[in-house]
């Protein structure tokens, strides 16, 4: 098996299954004629469900992901913010600015001094929503309780949502979204597999290993293809 995620993503509507293959793969050179080519479904089909799940094209939500991922590594000083425009799938640094501008209203670089808090999502909280704040804060000691004050929701209510729409647990969820975060710091970084654990929220080397093994497949600093 190539990958476990495979079988994971497959089990969830097709919708969502769209959505989670750009939040695994953002890093790629991803446009919805290769996303249909490795999901097997049309293209107009992988537009479409984005388009109805999120009420965006398939363009904003690959920038939308990839400018949350990218507003989590910025509390990584070990890395510029051109690296990690570069670590999250843009070619140029103006794109990277451009977009992050058009989602926090600020340059990267002044996000990064300011540190302002997460902007939360405003009118109603969806699942997208939930998901969102999660994957900027998941590399700090973030709860289930402080996801309930920030979104104003029941613990039981944000479980629903999750289950429901990505078929996983808060913990789940923060898990891979950790995972993630030590993945491009691998990737970027000349880091310890301990170092990155302590990094991402983890509260040991073997606890990233087993997650990363759950994401990708492999043991972290091997070749993920």
């Amino acid at each position: 098996m190539k990958y476990q995620k495979q079988s994971q993503v497959m089990q969830l509507n097709p919708a969502w299954r769209v959505l989670q293959y750009v939040q695994v793969h953002h890093q790629e050179n991803l446009t919805p004629i290769n996303v249909a080519q490795r999901l097997g479904v049309a293209v107009a089909e992988v537009k479409a469900l984005i388009r109805q799940l999120t009420g965006q094209s398939f363009n904003q939500i690959l920038n939308q992901v990839r400018i949350r991922n990218a507003t989590a590594l910025l509390q990584f000083e070990e890395l510029s913010a051109n690296q990690i425009g570069t670590i999250c799938g843009y070619q140029t640094q103006a794109n990277f600015c451009k977009q992050f501008k058009l989602i926090h209203g600020m340059s990267p670089e002044i996000y990064r001094e300011t540190n302002l808090a997460v902007n939360q999502a405003s009118g109603s909280i969806d699942a997208w929503s939930i998901i969102m704040v999660i994957l900027e804060n998941c590399t700090q000691a973030f709860s289930l309780n402080q996801l309930t004050t920030m979104t104003h929701l029941s613990s039981s209510k944000i479980e629903s949502l999750l289950k429901n729409s990505v078929q996983m647990t808060f913990k789940q969820l923060l898990n891979r979204f950790r995972v993630q975060i030590g993945h491009n710091l691998l990737m970027a970084l000349d880091l310890s597999v301990a170092e990155v654990a302590d990094k991402t929220g983890f509260t040991d080397s073997s606890a990233f290993i087993r997650n990363y093994r759950k994401v990708y497949g492999d043991t972290p600093g091997k070749q993920v293809v």
